[in-house]
């Protein structure tokens, strides 16, 4: 019963042993159709240049687009001032406005 003991585990692991041989030959071909799949390092290193030149432009974009609002905001106001004014001039008779 003792040389059982003995017997089986030297059955078991190299079976176990072959068994996850194949499974990671798997594995290496699954590593391997990813590496195959990644950008060269040139290219990474132009694509983070890209990525960097983008956020640039975003920035600048941002800047302009707020300067831009700043612009409305301001026409807003002088608008407002002048529709104000041109309401108590009681100017030529005519018809009314729609929005009195």
């Amino acid at each position: 019963m003792r040389s059982g003991l003995f017997i089986i585990p030297g059955i078991a692991i190299p079976i176990m042993l072959w068994m996850t041989r194949g499974e990671s030959a798997g594995l290496y071909r699954i590593l391997d159709d990813i590496s195959k799949q990644q950008l060269p390092k040139s290219e990474m290193a132009e694509m983070a240049e890209n990525i960097k030149g983008i956020k640039t432009e975003s920035e600048k974009t941002g800047k302009v687009l707020g300067s831009i609002a700043g612009t409305l905001e301001g026409m807003n106001k002088t608008l407002k001032s002048i529709d104000g004014k041109l309401d108590g001039n009681p100017g030529p008779s005519g018809p009314k406005r729609p929005d009195q």
